[in-house]
């Protein structure tokens, strides 16, 4: 630790910083540097690096007492441990040469300035987690001692009870986790806040939030004060809305150091904080920002006069993912959660994904998903793009009825979507789809008809199973006759597509839909009501899910009625249910029925 190029690392000045500098500054002071490198307004600092931390932890001989500490922490006594943690490390001393660094860099920066001090952890500022919130810092610090103190301060905060509980949250070893700190010339603004390049309550991604409030950001962010707030339209660069808010104190530096609460006199507390012209100029600046970083920002700003400043930028981590991959084209695109519709709303496999993309088969002709056109993935969840049948005017009325079988809620949000006055132009022009969809579709919807005019619908079940059982025998045979390894895999993503189910069995589902939607439609005028028409398809034969349903309940009533069966199924070992059940005397109807089921149904999970 001694060295002379350990020496240099001590101490970062932030337009030194670069990327492969993350685990000395930390993501706060990664971030700065890289602006700063980039030439955004970013006050001039330096970084007491995670060297500087680790020198002072082994000087103090801490290593063992914080593992002990953290070892023990539980829901009960967490806070009690972080207090601990925290005032052992505010006992220690920094170490005469991390000390002669940290006096040595504000000397070259102005020893009379006043300066910001702020925590930057190792896992800090990350796409991933944000740790928004969860460090120290001080602002408007003044004189050698004060800073030093800060920087200490900063340190110990690295044990707070919520940083802490997040990092156990986020599955972060606490032993993995660095401080470093950063030490920036204060600006002293008149106005300050907080900009989202994504809208993070709606999730609106073409809207741009400014939360603004009169002085420093430490009374917008401590809830002190209610801010403007103003909205900008990427997309057609102009402001969207503003709300401007009744504002009665601000937080002001002291010339000595420190900061001040100050009560705002009624008619600056009424008044628009930021001009509309400063408003264009913040949100043009947090454009530049997010296209420079490729992802939505949670920026913190300062205005002192006319020049405006960064002094903070992070990734927005409460967004849920855009679909991927992301259209080319700039557009209004739709999407409806195939999940959701199948009511399958945890995340599914990579392998699950990749097979429902297989029998959804509209990618058929794609196996790289970095190429799939209408089935897309966010969150372990698949969405399929419908953006080209709401383009057609007879489709955009049909679909949200249509959803509403399987999804009201996706339904209701669909028609809010279409009735928006900007729906047409924006809409993506995809007029191929519509085309296809047609040639796909019409020979169903004309054998549909057929099948509800002239056909007896006597055995429909019995062919629709025949059917089934037919591309059962012809899948197996398939994949048997293939040799193992990619050809078999290749014979797995043919045969698995339902394209030509969906031709032959469509045409006997249509006559059902109709029949289903006239009785609902007469019970509903006759009785007001659509109570008997949905208990009737609930309970009718042939149903997989309710005959499945209903074996369940069965076998579930068999072992409330015996203790024995109870304690066995308690024990979740499951891997030897089976063996342990045909052990038992006595329950030879039970496991008949337990081996219909697993025959029949084979082994589930919830959503399969």
């Amino acid at each position: 630790m001694g060295s002379v190029e350990m020496n240099k690392k001590l101490i970062l000045f932030l337009d030194e910083v670069k990327e492969k500098d993350l685990p000395l500054v930390g993501g706060k002071g990664l971030n700065l540097g890289i602006m700063i490198n980039f030439g955004f307004p970013v006050p001039t600092g330096f970084c007491v690096t995670t060297l500087s931390y680790k020198e002072f932890i082994e000087h103090n001989s801490l290593e063992g007492f914080l593992e002990e500490a953290l070892q023990g922490l539980c829901q009960e006594n967490i806070g009690q441990v972080a207090k601990e943690i925290r005032e052992r490390i505010m006992e220690s001393q920094i170490p005469k040469l991390v000390e002669k660094e940290i006096i040595n860099a504000i000397n070259k920066m102005g020893p009379y300035n006043n300066y910001a001090v702020r925590s930057s952890a190792t896992a800090e500022d990350m796409k991933f987690a944000s740790f928004a919130g969860q460090q120290d810092t001080y602002l408007n610090v003044h004189g050698i001692e004060s800073i030093l103190h800060s920087v200490k301060s900063c340190w110990a905060s690295l044990f707070t009870d919520r940083a802490i509980l997040y990092r156990i949250q986020n599955n972060i070893e606490h032993k993995q986790v660095y401080m470093a700190v950063v030490v920036q010339n204060m600006v002293s603004p008149n106005v300050s806040g907080i900009m989202f390049t994504a809208d993070p309550v709606s999730g609106h991604r073409d809207i741009l939030t400014i939360d603004a409030s009169y002085g420093l950001g430490e009374a917008l962010v401590s809830g002190l004060v209610s801010p403007d707030i103003y909205k900008y339209n990427k997309g057609q660069d102009k402001i969207e809305s503003k709300v401007i808010a009744d504002k009665k104190l601000a937080v002001m530096p002291l010339n000595g150091g420190g900061t001040n609460k100050v009560r705002l006199t009624n008619d600056q507390s009424k008044s628009q904080v930021l001009t509309d012209t400063q408003i264009v100029n913040l949100a043009q600046l947090g454009k530049r920002i997010e296209k420079y970083y490729g992802c939505p920002q949670d920026i913190e700003w300062c205005l002192a006069g006319e020049q405006l400043y960064i002094v903070q930028s992070r990734s927005i981590t409460s967004l849920f993912p855009l679909p991927q991959p992301i259209p080319t084209k700039d557009a209004l695109h739709v999407y409806a959660s195939f999940s959701h519709i199948q009511v399958m709303t945890d995340p599914i496999s990579p392998l699950g994904v990749d097979m429902a993309r297989a029998i959804i088969s509209i990618d058929k002709s794609e196996i790289n998903q970095d190429v799939y056109k209408y089935t897309k993935t966010a969150a372990g969840r698949i969405y399929i793009d419908i953006s080209g049948l709401l383009q057609n005017n007879v489709l955009r009325k049909m679909l949200p009825a249509i959803l509403k079988n399987a999804d009201n809620l996706l339904a209701s949000a669909l028609e809010n979507l279409i009735n928006r006055t900007d729906f047409n132009t924006q809409i993506v022009n995809d007029r191929k789809t519509i085309k296809a969809l047609k040639r796909f579709m019409m020979p169903i919807v004309i054998r549909g008809m057929k099948n509800l005019l002239y056909k007896n619908p006597d055995a429909t079940v019995e062919c629709a199973n025949d059917y089934v059982n037919m591309r059962l025998v012809e899948t197996q045979k398939a994949v048997n006759q293939a040799r193992q390894g990619a050809e078999r895999l290749e014979v797995i993503h043919e045969i698995a597509s339902f394209s030509k189910d969906f031709k032959n069995f469509l045409p006997l589902i249509i006559p059902a839909i109709i029949s289903y939607k006239i009785l609902e439609g007469l019970e509903e005028k006759l009785l007001g009501s659509r109570k008997y028409v949905n208990e009737i398809l609930q309970g009718l034969e042939g149903n997989i899910t309710t005959e499945m349903g209903l074996l369940t309940g069965d076998l579930a009533d068999s072992i409330r009625k015996s203790p024995e069966l109870i304690q066995e199924f308690k024990k979740e070992d499951y891997s030897t249910l089976f063996d342990r059940l045909k052990s038992l005397n006595g329950y030879d109807d039970f496991i008949q029925l337990f081996d219909k089921f697993i025959e029949k149904y084979g082994l589930r999970a919830a959503g399969s």
